[in-house]
């Protein structure tokens, strides 16, 4: 069955396929190189001005820039000594320039119908693991914004473990809107703090921060 055509479905393709490459270098290589290419220059078109993209199966567009930067990571196109490509540059800004005070991201609902981004009153779990991831993935400088989400998400952890479900975080066709079970927010929360964790012990060009258990 053929869809129409998401920066979601093509970014996890592109994934899927370079890490395929990866292990078998000798498959078909110029077509995979060749899809590869296409892909990422999907994704390039389908970058909106302000430099996110449009999410399609999550709310909404902290879901699909996530995406976007990870189709870009793992291309290669990532933060070196502090420098990026413009197509990630720009997405990393457009997330950086909506984390709220509290160190989290909230984007509301209303931005799938409204097809622009709309701040929900108090920062989500599923929009700060998703800016989260994305930001990571290409590595971005900025360690502090970094911190300051990983520690948000620890401060909203239940006593049990899980995470609280405040508000919807995807959508299915029609825009029917569905919240995010409880296992989606403990993914999405213990892959960022993962990530975070990872990216500390492999970077030594920055001061991490240790992120004490009772934060």
């Amino acid at each position: 069955m053929v869809d129409y055509t998401y920066v979601e479905c093509t970014s996890a393709v592109v994934q899927a396929l370079k890490y395929f490459h990866k292990q078998f270098p000798e498959h078909r290589p110029r077509e995979i190189r060749e899809t590869l290419e296409q892909g990422l220059e999907f994704c390039r078109r389908k970058q909106r001005d302000d430099g996110s993209w449009e999410g399609s199966w999550g709310v909404c567009f902290t879901y699909g820039t996530w995406f976007g930067l990870e189709a870009f990571a793992c291309m290669g196109q990532i933060y070196q000594d502090g420098v990026a490509c413009a197509e990630v540059s720009r997405a990393c800004n457009f997330l950086l320039s909506r984390q709220m005070a509290d160190g989290g991201w909230g984007e509301d609902f209303e931005s799938c119908e409204q097809r622009r981004y709309m701040q929900s009153a108090q920062s989500q779990i599923h929009n700060t693991c998703w800016a989260l991831l994305g930001l990571m993935a290409v590595r971005h400088p900025d360690v502090e914004a970094l911190e300051r989400g990983i520690r948000c998400l620890l401060r909203k952890q239940l006593p049990n473990g899980d995470w609280p479900q405040v508000c919807c975080g995807g959508l299915g066709a029609d825009l029917d809107f569905m919240s995010p079970p409880g296992p989606l927010s403990l993914t999405g929360c213990s892959w960022a703090r993962f990530s975070f964790g990872d990216l500390r012990s492999r970077d030594t060009a920055h001061e991490w921060p240790l992120l004490k258990a009772d934060l």
